[in-house]
């Protein structure tokens, strides 16, 4: 397991990056889409202890999963990790808001951070009806700003896309109520 740097909520780089992610997704398709009343408010996030019936790799689905089973509500957004030398990267991700308020995150990880930071944004929510997710956002040490999909690059909005099956389809029938 590998420990990630966990952004400085304060620092300037980091502040810096936010306002590059927010402009980029307010450039893209994804611009109309609703959004949370604390958006784009950076927020501590604490990693649950790991469980494997939330698998990394699964967070939209386990977040899901985990309100139906327990209580919350699941929040789109972005986790946002430090590379090196302010250097940061925006993973679409999703997490789950307790009763409580403050944010969680029940998915498996390969990380040993018991926490993170997450910024809330609905306008990045899983597109279950196209089975797709906004992939990752990075803005590189030369200055260019990148989006992924884990098998390519673009400066353009980029999708990771989810193979359909009937394991899937049940999954969205059974927990996901707000498409």
């Amino acid at each position: 397991m590998k420990k990630v740097i966990v952004p400085e909520l304060n620092s300037e780089p980091f502040k810096g990056f936010v306002k590059e992610l927010n402009l980029a997704v307010s450039r893209s398709e994804l611009a109309a889409n609703e959004r949370y009343e604390d958006h784009f408010e950076p927020q501590s996030l604490r990693f649950l202890k790991q469980d494997a019936k939330y698998p990394e790799g699964n967070c939209w689905h386990n977040c899901y999963r985990y309100v139906y089973y327990n209580s919350g509500q699941v929040v789109f957004g972005w986790l946002i990790f430090e590379i090196v030398n302010d250097r940061f990267v925006a993973q679409n991700h999703a997490v789950v808001r307790g009763d409580d308020g403050n944010l969680f995150d029940p998915t498996h990880c390969s990380v040993v951070n018991t926490n993170g930071v997450f910024v809330p944004d609905l306008r990045a929510k899983i597109q279950y009806e196209n089975l797709r997710a906004p992939g990752s956002f990075e803005l590189l040490e030369s200055g260019r700003k990148i989006w992924t999909d884990g098998k390519g690059e673009s400066e353009n909005l980029m999708y990771r896309k989810f193979g359909d099956s009937k394991q899937l389809q049940d999954h969205i029938a059974k927990y996901v109520t707000d498409i």
